[in-house]
């Protein structure tokens, strides 16, 4: 009888944290899905833009083209650059985290002609990891310390940024707002690609929370049964 009552406990025991399992699941779920949601947004968003290298546009639009040889070096090979350290102390703090960077105006080689980016306060476009095609260790990791990086622009290289034309209607001339070191298409497709995967993650994660949550109304039901 004791064996049998010390079984019956284990059992209703691991329901229970299968429950808090499936809790957790369907909570990450929610923020996966949520991030699912603003990745989409942004790829409808990205997607309509207009074309500022070919069409003129008062409003919002895509510079879409590469970075002219022209453009000076700010360290090594970069025309504009973010260095950040991995850095690791617990599973919850553990990711790449800002150094310092550096950007400037560029002039953007696009099928229309020339384009010139005049401000030097843009951000990088960084919806997605492979954001640009223009990175590299630039220190290995020690014992004390996390691996450094170095990713941004480089002369030649492809590149996307999003802006809207300078005052004064300047031809040629735009206000970036975010930059990548991609090209339209190829962020989209890669931004499209990690949206397919998320949202294989949620499906999986709810139905193994929905399992989880139904083993814990099943023990529930069998305290309930016992008391």
């Amino acid at each position: 009888m004791r064996r049998r009552v010390k079984y019956f406990n284990v059992r209703v025991a691991l329901m229970f944290i299968a429950g808090i399992g499936g809790i957790l699941a369907l909570v990450i779920a929610a923020l996966t899905q949520y991030d699912v949601a603003r990745d989409r947004d942004r790829h409808a968003f990205l997607s309509g833009l207009p074309d500022l290298g070919s069409e003129p546009h008062a409003g919002t639009g895509i510079v879409d083209g590469r970075i002219a040889a022209s453009v000076p070096q700010l360290r090594g090979e970069f025309v504009a650059y973010v260095r950040e350290q991995y850095r690791s102390t617990t599973a919850r703090t553990s990711g790449w985290t800002w150094l310092d960077g550096l950007v400037q105006p560029l002039t953007i080689e696009t099928a229309g002609g020339a384009v010139r980016i005049v401000n030097a306060d843009y951000a990088f476009e960084r919806g997605i990891n492979a954001w640009t095609a223009s990175s590299r260790e630039e220190s290995p990791a020690t014992a004390t310390s996390g691996s450094i990086r170095i990713a941004g622009l480089v002369a030649g290289g492809p590149v996307m940024a999003v802006g809207r034309p300078a005052p004064g209607g300047t031809p040629g001339q735009v206000i970036a707002e975010a930059i990548a070191g991609v090209d339209r298409r190829t962020y989209l497709d890669r931004l499209a690609q990690g949206h397919v995967r998320a949202q294989s993650l949620v499906i999986w994660l709810v139905l193994v929370g929905v399992a989880g949550t139904a083993c814990a109304a099943w023990a529930a039901r069998r305290i309930g049964r016992t008391c």
